[in-house]
């Protein structure tokens, strides 16, 4: 079961999402022709393609990298010729829904003022991430050479700009919250600490971009900036080093130098790091004779190639390209860069990579391949990024490079959920290739290699290709350990769910809207990567393969047909791409038993579904207060229904005290769950406890700004008082100290 985001209440990032879109984009340049005009090879790809990140003659995105053994940040900017170039996100969010017209591949209305570059609800929209709903207690770390001094800041402007949760720094070790900046060696970075490597405006813009990046494809995630003393490869290790020991289950680099032949020592001293994720610039140099980039070619990380990223109607993207998805990709190859691959020199191929590769694959032995995946990398369809630090906020041109591919990855895998303990998250994808968007043009040669053997490792084609790897995000299962996401499917309407009616397994049985009832077999969904939502057996059906609105959905044997593909989307679709349709209900009837239908997609409540999403546990534990010495509290460590649940004295972990976080969403103590009484939905109803009964009272979803968000009322949980026994009730949220919770570490 996964916690339920509707759309009434505190505003929440599916909201925000179906605004933006709303609004639409100015259309990007069309997309890089095949053939590059610049860019290096040799010996990797560690020289950066950028242009002046402060205009023509202004710094370096980065700097070269001075010596071996220091990395080249992968950042790529496009020549600052005005505000024209790139693409243009919008900045308002006007609170309407979405029409549905990105699903079915039209062009969106331009907006004329904003940010220059993909907003976060484009990037949503273009990978199918529900991003809303998942991602709660995931932390990313970003491992970045040396300081960014505005970057608490710069991060907070670019999340204001459009409607992100707020996440606030933490400013004291013992106050934790959404963003935390340290050292490698792991001292806490605040305003004039004195405790930060050397700042570096040179490097301020990639740590920014990376920054927004997992920001926007993450918005429920807490960030953990890693600033290291130099691009040193031995920095940067012992910054992974760092972040996996507070427990970080996502790490990306932007980083990369040429390889050596000392590479699979630091695999083992760094990179080697099961049941974390860990994605790696693949690098900007295009496709290479003499080798790869580390620690892309590392076989412990997912190594992120390029893309050049274009909405239906732009330049060669036309709708029939574009079809369902709205979106063209192509391999990143122009005079800003090329995306990077070739067979690494040192690093031995990796079993799940060579289950990957074309049938009888020669082209690189039994050594690694790069890439693995891939995202939008391409600055002429980049990120718009705000940067403060000698760049003047938001930037005049769109962010690209591999730096911003890898972070992209690494909100994927977060938003997938926790990666399965004593397993090497790079080897997902490898086992659920059809839940990747393959991309079959272009190639990556440059003029300094202008061909390879076999044609695979520089041109993209069906299946593996190096440039692009096995292709883009398409949601999240490629990211998931198998099985991940199974539970239940909430419908935008309160309290309603996907239904088996009746939990039969026959063909033709009908699939309706349903009060949600706590787990049971005809609630249990599995979405599987290939598109189909299964439950005992059978999948979810578009009868008869039938395209017309009012065809109804029902249950059927598993075929491998369109009929039973189903696309999230980023408003929380579930769309049918053999008819166009959306999944909900005729004439807005919600009562249990109502056959679902397809129908136009409308942006609807009833259209709104909110996928399966593992939510780490933790505890049993203690739940702090944002005031000093106080925690939440089962009064009296009473086990009857309505006793209250208040805020008390931190007792050492005393009976009262000991609260598990669930999976589920619930928060449970003493066989008993925390609940709103009688359901309420109005502010200051008091909070008790309640028999576990999966209701949507009893479902809590920590937010980034360290609230505990009721998703049925839209309002958060809060203490109305200091004092010891002061009942706790929900209230609308607002960032105060009353509403501030630190929950028990994740278990």
């Amino acid at each position: 079961m996964t916690q339920h985001s509707h759309r009434s209440g505190r505003p929440l990032t599916a909201v925000v999402i179906a605004a933006t879109l709303a609004t639409g984009w100015l259309a990007a340049a069309g997309p890089a022709t095949a053939a590059a005009t610049g860019g290096a090879a040799t010996g990797g790809s560690a020289g950066v393609a950028a242009a002046g990140s402060a205009g023509p003659g202004g710094p370096l995105a980065c700097a070269s990298p001075p010596a071996p053994g220091m990395t080249a940040c992968q950042l790529a900017v496009a020549p600052r010729t005005g505000p024209a170039d790139g693409v243009r996100a919008g900045a308002a969010q006007s609170g309407a829904a979405q029409s549905g017209a990105a699903q079915s591949g039209a062009v969106q209305p331009a907006q004329a003022a904003g940010p220059v570059g993909y907003s976060p609800a484009q990037l949503q929209q273009a990978y199918q991430f529900q991003s809303a709903s998942e991602g709660t207690r995931i932390t990313v770390a970003v491992v970045a050479p040396y300081d960014d001094p505005d970057v608490a800041s710069d991060l907070a402007a670019y999340r204001t700009q459009y409607g992100l949760p707020a996440c606030p720094q933490t400013l004291s070790t013992s106050a934790p919250a959404c963003f935390t900046e340290i050292s490698e060696s792991g001292a806490l970075i605040t305003s004039g600490s004195g405790t930060a490597p050397a700042s570096n405006a040179s490097w301020a813009l990639q740590t920014s971009a990376q920054v927004d990046a997992v920001s926007a494809i993450c918005p429920n995630c807490d960030i953990t900036l890693v600033e290291v003393n130099s691009p040193a490869i031995t920095d940067i290790g012992a910054g992974v080093n760092f972040a996996a020991d507070l427990s970080t289950q996502v790490i990306t680099i932007g980083d990369a130098e040429p390889e050596a032949n000392s590479d699979p020592t630091w695999d083992t001293a760094y990179f080697d790091q099961s049941g974390i994720a860990i994605t790696a610039a693949a690098g900007n140099g295009g496709y290479s004779t003499t080798g790869v980039d580390y620690p892309a070619a590392s076989p412990d990380v997912t190594a992120v190639g390029g893309t050049t990223l274009t909405p239906s109607g732009t330049g060669t993207c036309t709708a029939a390209l574009a079809g369902t998805r709205g979106w063209c990709e192509q391999v990143w190859n122009d005079a800003d860069g090329a995306s990077t691959s070739a067979c690494s020199l040192y690093e031995t191929e990796p079993s799940w990579q060579k289950s990957g590769l074309p049938a009888g694959d020669t082209g690189c032995g039994s050594l690694r391949t790069v890439a693995d995946v891939s995202a939008d990398a391409d600055p002429a369809t980049g990120i718009a990024v705000y940067d403060s630090y000698a760049e003047g906020g938001w930037q005049p041109a769109a962010i690209g490079g591999t730096s911003v591919a890898a972070a992209i990855v690494a909100g994927a895998y977060a938003l997938a959920g926790l990666p399965a303990s004593g397993t090497f998250p790079a080897s997902y994808p490898y086992g659920h290739t059809t839940g990747l968007n393959d991309v079959t043009t272009g190639n990556n040669n440059t003029t300094a290699s202008p061909a390879c053997s076999p044609a695979y490792l520089c041109t993209a084609g069906t299946g593996y290709d190096g440039p692009t790897g096995l292709g883009t995000p398409a949601y999240l299962t490629a990211f998931s350990h198998p099985g991940s996401f199974t539970g239940e499917i909430f419908n935008g309407v309160l309290g309603k769910c996907l239904d088996d009616n009746g939990g039969k397994t026959t063909n033709g049985n009908k699939v309706d809207l349903y009060g949600c009832n706590d787990n049971s077999a005809s609630q249990i969904w599995t979405v599987e990567a290939n598109g189909t939502i299964q439950i005992q057996g059978h999948c979810l059906d578009d009868s008869k393969s039938g395209t017309a609105n009012d065809n109804p959905v029902d249950l059927w044997t598993c075929n491998n047909t369109p009929a039973q593909v189903w696309l999230p989307q980023s408003d929380g679709a579930l769309l049918n791409p053999l008819s166009g349709r959306c999944l909900g209900v005729t004439n807005g009837d919600t009562a249990d038993g109502t056959q679902l239908w397809i129908y136009n997609c409308d942006g609807q409540d009833t259209q709104d579904w909110t996928m399966p999403y593992p939510v780490p546990s933790s505890g049993p534990g203690e739940i702090h207060s944002g005031v000093a010495g106080k925690c939440v509290d089962d009064y009296q460590s009473g086990t009857t229904n309505k006793n209250k649940v208040d805020i008390f004295t931190c007792n050492n972990n005393g009976t009262s005290q000991q609260w598990t976080v669930e999976n589920d969403g619930m928060v449970q103590i003493n066989g008993k769950c925390m609940d709103i009484t009688s359901s309420g939905t109005t502010a200051g109803t008091l909070v008790d406890l309640f028999t576990c009964n999966g209701t949507g009272a009893q479902q809590w979803r920590a937010e980034p700004d360290g609230a505990m968000l009721n998703p049925e009322s839209g309002l958060c949980l809060d203490a109305p008082g200091t004092a010891n026994n002061t009942q706790l009730v929900i209230e609308p949220c607002n960032q105060t100290t009353a509403q501030q919770w630190t929950l028990p570490p994740l278990s």
